[in-house]
């Protein structure tokens, strides 16, 4: 893979993709989309580009667990226990993808208070680059998957080691 131009001096990039990328409308994993993105990052990485992906859709695949064995949407709100059961399922889509790659990954989970208090933030970077480092050290191809349904704001507080 030739890296663009705008891409050649990148050393760490952070991939943020969205619900309705990774999920289709009926809130089941998009294994083909889900693919591409692992192939593109294992690509990235073995030009030497270390990759984070923040993924979106724990909540759409809990929604269709839910949906499939407790039809009673509405009267209760069921965002976090959509997001608890959608979470290990879409993690593992992750894992298994990426280990088709001959690559791992691993998993943060980090919530939007990480990322407004300082003490919080400061915790969430430093096991962020600590788990960069492992991963380096265990597999050159290592990735990191932090993955949360509301998480879209970690573009706005870059971290540096």
């Amino acid at each position: 893979m030739n890296l663009r131009k705008e891409l050649a001096d990148i050393k760490r990039l952070v991939v943020k993709v969205g619900s309705n990328v990774v999920t289709k409308k009926n809130g089941r994993c998009d294994i083909r989309k889900m693919r591409i993105i692992v192939e593109d990052i294992c690509e990235l990485q073995e030009n030497g580009v270390e990759v984070v992906l923040v993924s979106s859709g724990a909540v759409n695949v809990g929604k269709f667990f839910l949906k499939k064995h407790l039809p009673r949407e509405g009267k209760i709100d069921l965002q976090q226990s959509a997001s608890a059961i959608g979470q290990p399922k879409l993690i593992n889509k992750y894992s298994s993808l990426f280990e088709e790659q001959h690559s791992i990954c691993s998993q943060i989970l980090l919530t939007h208070d990480d990322f407004r208090k300082r003490k919080r933030f400061l915790n969430a970077k430093q096991t962020i680059c600590h788990q960069l480092e492992l991963l380096r050290e265990l597999n050159y191809q290592g990735n990191l998957a932090l993955v949360h349904p509301t998480l879209s704001g970690l573009h706005h507080r870059p971290f540096h080691r």
